[in-house]
């Protein structure tokens, strides 16, 4: 791997992630010499509702691309 790329992201921007992989993110493709790779790294919300909570597993294993550490996520 040459590059990796740390996007931190709030756990319940799921649309965020889905633009900026389907924009930036496929936009580096063109460019197959370099081997990147990324993570959406975010913390957690200690209110997360169930429905949510099973969303961030559904795009986890479609995408396997975030990356939850331990911290309180708050904005």
């Amino acid at each position: 791997i040459d590059i990796v790329f740390s996007i931190v992201t709030p756990p319940l921007n799921f649309e965020r992630r889905r633009m900026i992989r389907d924009t930036y993110l496929t936009e580096l493709k063109r460019f197959p010499w370099v081997n990147f790779q990324y993570f959406f790294i975010m913390g957690v919300f200690p209110t997360m509702e169930q429905k949510d909570i099973d969303t961030l597993k559904r795009e986890q294993k479609e995408h396997g691309d975030l990356l939850q550490m331990g911290f309180i996520d708050h904005y």
